[in-house]
């Protein structure tokens, strides 16, 4: 609308789109290995929170949905700069006990997320970082790199692979049952809540 974006970034977007699609299951063999590795680390993890900013902000919400789907342990959203002035408290007290997955693109959000890093480092909390950034591995407690350069608007289509791996391999090692096609409570909250008399 404002002229920003022209046909040239439109064209550039979109093929990188496309490969950034193409090179989900590349990185996702990449990372399975450290995963397992993570959530052998914590098999009864009850909490963890996902933080994310800009593009990932929007992320950071749809991979703790993951959590609580498939597992469910209780994956908590938020803004990154919101965790440094709220939940850091809770890792000051909960130290290893606090995990939280750190959305860290290359771009004008990294410096930020490493200091954000080393709040949690400095509270004893339990890092993990996801990162295309090769310059900031092996600075938190786990690091699974996204080995794949994007702008950091695109990132988003890759960046949750870590935390779907994640739910994944928690809901096998707790032999979690897939949900039934028909959900057991027979959608309840749907059928019978306020939303089906806004409807009709």
């Amino acid at each position: 609308i404002r002229g920003i974006i022209n046909s040239e970034h439109i064209e550039k977007y979109e093929s990188n789109l496309r490969e950034a699609l193409a090179s989900i299951g590349k990185i996702a063999k990449a990372i399975e290995k450290s995963v397992i590795d993570f959530v052998d680390q914590y098999p009864t993890l009850e909490n963890i929170w996902v933080i994310g900013a800009g593009p990932n902000r929007g992320t950071a919400e749809y991979a703790a949905a993951k959590f609580h789907e498939q597992i469910p342990i209780n994956g908590v959203p938020q803004d990154l700069e919101e965790w440094a002035h709220l939940q850091y408290f809770l890792t000051l007290d909960w130290k290893e006990k606090s995990v939280i997955i750190i959305l860290a693109p290359e771009g004008k959000v990294l410096d930020r997320c490493m200091e954000i890093l080393t709040g949690i480092e400095n509270a004893n909390g339990t890092s993990v970082l996801v990162t295309n950034s090769s310059n900031s591995l092996n600075r938190s407690n786990w690091d699974f790199p996204i080995l794949f350069q994007i702008d950091e608007l695109l990132t988003p289509v890759i960046f949750h692979i870590p935390s779907q791996l994640m739910a994944f391999h928690w809901a096998r090692k707790r032999y979690v049952r897939p949900t039934p096609p028909r959900r057991l409570d027979n959608f309840w909250l749907i059928r019978n809540g306020q939303i089906c008399d806004s409807i009709y």
